[in-house]
């Protein structure tokens, strides 16, 4: 048996807009398809990521990889036997929105999607009328192998290879006691199967979303611990060196932790010296957080930029080699990953520049 999946996808006869008779869903695709040679067939759901790679692997490998397509709910007043069942090779999968999004039909471009498959052409796959294999259970997305060629009959349960997923809506007598001979038993006995069908998809689809779920929480756990890289001061500015540009791009770094001197003999250091590339200015950044005293960086403010007023011309031939034209309208900027309303309304009143670490994963230019 091969070890190569395939996906199958149910869809409604009127996926996105069931009021209009005239919208039909292989219509929609087909049409992107005939523009594009390629279209996404989304859905609202998400899908299990471990299971997309698995399929991405293949495909980038260039293994043939399928996506069979079942049609459900089917109008009454169309023809009972019309087509079912469709097959595409399968290109790409996207977990939740895709960016070319061209490829999507018009009807539901603008729905977020919970995922969605890369088809190129959709072929129709035909039967006979009353000899059309049918999919008992409610799964909307299941994971197939093949045991022959690519058709629905030939498809199997990739979570139990001994489950065929498609087949006529006739009882198949299974190992175990002589089945009843009477309509009714027959009947009962065929809806009790279906049902246990029925209740092992929903155990595998639970057992998916189990390890979708934990996965999620993992990725989560992992972003939620960024927040903590930038609780340090050191850590922070030593990112902020290299990065400056991500956050205030109009700055680039010169110095870090400038020692400034006083008359007196007093002294300190500043956290970085930077300059601004569109008027070649000196900036001073001050990198604050939660453990230290946040209104520490006010007392800086006058200190630094009172020093840095007095030291222009000391300034400007110290660090010549980056063409500074230092001058009393430098910048004073704070980032920091804790901000009130008293630090906003303080620093707005200053002219402080105020940047706000959100979570460890962005900056928000407040002031």
């Amino acid at each position: 048996m091969s070890d190569t999946s395939h996906v199958l996808i149910k869809f409604h006869y009127h996926a996105w807009e069931k009021n209009n008779p005239d919208l039909l869903t292989i219509d929609q695709h087909e049409e992107v398809i005939k523009k594009y040679g390629k279209c996404w067939f989304g859905r609202m759901s998400p899908i299990s990521r471990e299971r997309a790679e698995a399929l991405r692997g293949q495909i980038e490998t260039g293994v043939d990889t399928y996506a069979f397509l079942y049609c459900i709910k089917v109008p009454k007043d169309v023809q009972e036997d019309r087509v079912l069942w469709y097959r595409a090779p399968l290109l790409g999968i996207s977990i939740g929105d895709p960016k070319d999004r061209q490829l999507i039909p018009e009807s539901y471009r603008d729905k977020q999607l919970g995922c969605a498959f890369l088809l190129g052409g959709i072929e129709p796959i035909e039967y006979p009328a009353g000899e059309t294999p049918k999919v008992p259970g409610q799964a909307a997305v299941r994971y197939v192998i093949l045991t022959g060629p690519p058709t629905p009959e030939n498809l199997y349960l990739t979570s139990d290879p001994n489950q065929r997923i498609a087949s006529l809506s006739k009882f198949e007598p299974t190992e175990g006691p002589t089945p009843l001979k009477s309509k009714e038993a027959h009947e009962d006995q065929t809806d009790l199967q279906n049902r246990v069908i029925d209740l092992q998809e929903e155990v595998i689809n639970l057992q998916n979303e189990i390890a979708d779920l934990k996965s999620y929480k993992d990725f989560y756990d992992r972003i939620i611990s960024t927040d903590y890289l930038f609780s340090s001061e050191s850590f922070l500015e030593t990112w902020l060196a290299d990065n400056i540009h991500k956050i205030l791009p109009e700055f680039e770094i010169i110095d870090r932790q400038p020692k400034l001197n006083w008359p007196d003999g007093k002294f300190g250091r500043l956290d970085l010296l930077a300059k601004n590339k569109e008027t070649d200015d000196i900036g001073i950044i001050e990198v604050k957080t939660r453990k230290r005293s946040q209104k520490s960086g006010y007392d800086q403010y006058v200190r630094y930029t009172t020093w840095a007023r007095q030291n222009l011309d000391p300034l400007k031939e110290k660090y010549k080699a980056s063409n500074i034209k230092p001058t009393e309208n430098l910048d004073f900027i704070i980032i920091t990953d804790f901000v009130t309303d008293e630090m906003k309304a303080i620093c707005k009143d200053h002219g402080i520049r105020l940047v706000h670490i959100i979570g460890g994963l962005s900056f928000e230019r407040v002031i």
